[in-house]
């Protein structure tokens, strides 16, 4: 019951952390600049004629821009089960992401960094791993998601991706051995 109540309060949280709504119309400001040729001129280094040029008045807008990019750092925890967890144990670290975000469409690249203790020796390909050894357990994520927008504010990004998970020995030296 405990695990339910994690995975749905972790699945709630990270739902609102992620979402965001753009607005893709134009925002313009209720403020009027006046610009005075006349004067900007005189900081321009060529001699320049602009005495055919009056002042004119200006309103400031804004758009989002289609092609962005966003960082993301975050933590993150991996509960196992029984079994994976009498080899490898719980285990967690941070997050780096790196999106390209291309109107709605995202490219997303992941990076988690987590360094582990094994809890029993485990035999990779008859080398013999001793629970001394500290593993990289290094996995990266490639996705492209897609932004839903809703009323209310409501945006879901549901993506599909491919993860790939590789173990490092960091401590090869100490252990007087090479693991590959």
């Amino acid at each position: 019951m405990k695990q339910l109540v994690i995975v749905i309060s972790l699945f709630l949280i990270s739902v609102t952390s992620f979402g965001q709504k753009w607005n893709p119309e134009t925002i313009c400001s209720t403020d009027t600049l006046t610009i005075e040729p006349n004067i900007s001129m005189k900081y321009n280094h060529e001699n320049k004629d602009s005495s055919n040029q009056y002042p004119y008045k200006i309103v400031q807008c804004r758009t989002r821009s289609k092609v962005g990019f966003r960082m993301d750092v975050a933590y993150s925890s991996y509960y196992y089960g029984e079994k994976t967890t009498s080899w490898i144990g719980q285990h967690g670290g941070p997050n780096f992401n790196l999106i390209l975000v291309v109107d709605k469409l995202n490219f997303g690249f992941r990076f988690k960094p987590w360094t582990i203790d094994p809890k029993q020796e485990m035999d990779f390909n008859g080398q013999i791993l001793p629970t001394t050894a500290r593993l990289n357990n290094i996995k990266l994520d490639y996705y492209v998601g897609y932004s839903l927008d809703f009323d209310k504010l409501i945006s879901v990004e549901p993506y599909v991706g491919y993860n790939r998970t590789t173990f490092r020995v960091i401590n090869e030296d100490e252990l007087n051995q090479e693991f590959f």
